[in-house]
This record gives C-alpha cells, structure tokens and sequence, in this order.
C-alpha cells in the first residue's frame, strides 16, 4: 500500500484519504489507517489533505528470519519504496533480532547504504537487538567498507580495529569484504583475487583452481576498469553447509552506472547489430542485452579494438561446467541463471526491483562431496 500512496502522492499532492482510496481502488478505512501510522512519511493539512512530508525519513525493517536471502532484502525494500525519490533526507535500517545474512544480502546492503550516503541522506543502522548480526559484519568487514557518514546503532568498531583486520584470513569458509577502487593497483588488485582463490580451493578442492581464478580475476578485473564510480567496488565469500548443501558464495559489486548504461553509451557506433536487436527504452531489451553478453561474451564500451571487454564470457563458461547460480542485478532488475553440467537449467528474472545503482554478481558453486571432481 506504501508504494501506491507515496507515487500518487507524489504525482498528485493534496488529495483526501476518500480520494485516495477512489484511485487506487482501496477501501476507506484501510487508507485513512494507513496514513495515520505513517505520518513521519506522510503529512494532512487542516483541510484533510495528505501531501508527502518535507523532512520525511525512510524506514527499511526486516521480518525475522532465519537466514536473509536476497530475495527477502529485495522485498523488503520493494515494499517500502524508492529511497533515492529524492523526497528523504535520512534513512533508518532496522535488522530484527540474531538475523543470520547470506553474503548476497549483505553485498546488496552495503552497496545501497553507501549509495544512499553518497546523495547526502543521513542513514542510520540499528542493530540494538541484533548482537550476533552485528558480530557478523564486524568479523566480514563490512564495517570497513561501510561510509564513516553512516551512524551505526549501538555502535561501530573503531577505525581500524575491526575483528576483520584483526582475524583476516584466518577463517576456513570466509574472505572478508575487500575494496576495488579507481586506484588500486595491479598488486592489490591481484592479492585480493588470490585471497579469494585460495580460500575458495581450500573450502572445496584444488581442481577448481583454474576456473575460480578465471571468474574472479574477470569480473574484478571489470569492477576497477569499467565501474567509474568513487565508491569502491568490493568482493567477499563465503562457504554454506545448510539446507541448499554444501556451497560457496562470492559476491563482486559496484556502485558505477552499470553494465546496461556503460554498454548503452556505445552500442549503436561499435555493435549497431546489437543496438538494433536490442533498441534502448525498453527493460524487457536491457534484460536480452544482459544475458547475450553474459553468453557471448567479446563485447566491450570500445568496440573490437578496445581491448578487455565486457563480456564475461569464459566465466559463464567456466561457472556452468559445474552446478553453479549466477545472479547478476542491474539498476532495477536482476537475472538468476542456474547451470549444471554445462547446460542452462533455469533462467529467472525480475523487473521489480528497486534502485540500487551498479553491477552486483553473485556466483553459488554447489559442491559435489560424493565422490572426486576432475575438471582440469
């Protein structure tokens, strides 16, 4: 109901909750509920009309779970809204209690927080009830990432004391959140993908060696050249034993403008083909231009001549020899691809989803421990 009220309100200010229910087809009583608990995002004049507050504040909460999977994060926050509507000037993130996050939730966290901070809203994470939450991103270091502008609840490690620094790389299924900056250097660049390589062998087994590294140094490799945004990029892992079995998952994200808008500025003079298969305006063409990249690969902002491209090709490749999920999200929109045995078994995606800036890549390699892996 939030996100009916809050786009008409914003397209047509001033209307009574009896109007309000007329356009969106919504009973009275529910409405006029509605806004009278919400009246920090929304304000009535002494003429019974509802506009959107001026000094409104966004409220993003989570229903307690067990483990918070992507799809949770997203719906909360579809729920709630567009905090980028440019109608909030602070912004609360509220966790429920001993909330366990897969890595994926966190990347696409962290990502939205720095982004919201970016564009001068006062965010605020409240993780008062939520000890063993807190103790988690402390230790993947996603405090370290984190902007210092973001007030964190009951309180944030100090600078350079955080349980990430101080235990990094001693965990057997954890690579703790490291940057990817305009300015990193090859030497640092190449550090973290041998941190992740290394831990990912040892999680499952040395014969993935050549494939991991191939992933990763792509898509990071991708990150510092063609990200263009002064927040840093950042990869993580982790390795699962639950419910979905024994798995690794890695997280690449940045807040640039993304894959679709960076291919967008030149497709039509480098790959007019392309821009005629794939015509801008449309989600459904963004979502087709995606996945032929990840596909096809041998595609890149400076057309045949430019040198590393943008497409991802061989690590699609690679990823689907095994059992693997490659999420890939976009500014509003993400596709999940799930591979076995070199074969495309699944493709799922979503249009719904709100803004988050960037490119953000998941890859879960499920682990067969039933007998030996010979992929080399």
């Amino acid at each position: 109901m939030f996100n009916a009220i809050d786009k008409l309100l914003q397209t047509s200010p001033g209307l009574t909750g009896r109007e309000i229910a007329k356009h969106l087809d919504i009973d009275k009583k529910k409405v006029n509920s509605f806004l009278s608990r919400n009246k920090l995002l929304f304000q009535q004049t002494d003429d019974f009309k509802w506009y959107q507050s001026k000094n409104r504040e966004f409220e993003l909460s989570f229903a307690p779970v067990s483990w918070m999977t992507q799809d949770h994060f997203e719906d909360a926050l579809i729920e709630r809204g567009n905090p980028f509507d440019g109608t909030y000037k602070s912004a609360v993130i509220t966790f429920p209690k001993d909330c366990s996050l897969m890595m994926v939730a966190i990347a696409r966290m962290l990502s939205l927080l720095n982004q919201l901070s970016s564009k001068n809203i006062a965010v605020t994470i409240d993780l008062s009830k939520s000890k063993k939450t807190s103790s988690f991103l402390n230790r993947s270091g996603f405090f370290d990432l984190l902007h210092q502008d973001i007030t964190v609840l009951p309180s944030r490690p100090e600078p350079g004391s955080s349980a990430a620094l101080k235990y990094q790389d001693n965990s057997h299924s954890l690579v703790e959140f490291g940057a990817i900056k305009l300015n990193s250097t090859d030497a640092e660049i190449g550090q973290l993908i041998q941190r992740l390589g290394k831990r990912f062998v040892t999680a499952a087994s040395k014969d993935y060696f050549h494939i991991i590294m191939t992933v990763f140094s792509e898509f990071i490799h991708n990150v510092k050249e063609h990200s263009d945004s002064r927040i840093p990029g950042f990869a993580a892992l982790q390795s699962y034993n639950g419910w979905q079995g024994k798995h690794i998952q890695t997280v690449i994200s940045d807040s640039g403008v993304g894959l679709v808008a960076t291919l967008r500025a030149t497709l039509k003079e480098n790959y007019p083909e392309l821009d005629a298969q794939f015509p801008v305006g449309s989600p459904h063409s963004d979502v087709e231009l995606v996945k032929h990249v990840f596909s096809n690969g041998r595609i890149s902002r400076y057309g045949s001549k430019g040198g590393r491209g943008l497409g991802f090709e061989s690590s699609r490749k690679q990823a689907s020899k095994n059992e693997a999920l490659l999420i890939i999200r976009q500014t509003t929109f993400s596709i999940e691809q799930r591979y076995k045995d070199g074969s495309l078994l699944s493709s799922t995606v979503r249009n719904d989803l709100s803004l988050i800036n960037g490119t953000h890549i998941c890859f879960d390699f499920f682990i067969d421990t039933s007998e030996d892996i010979g992929l080399i």
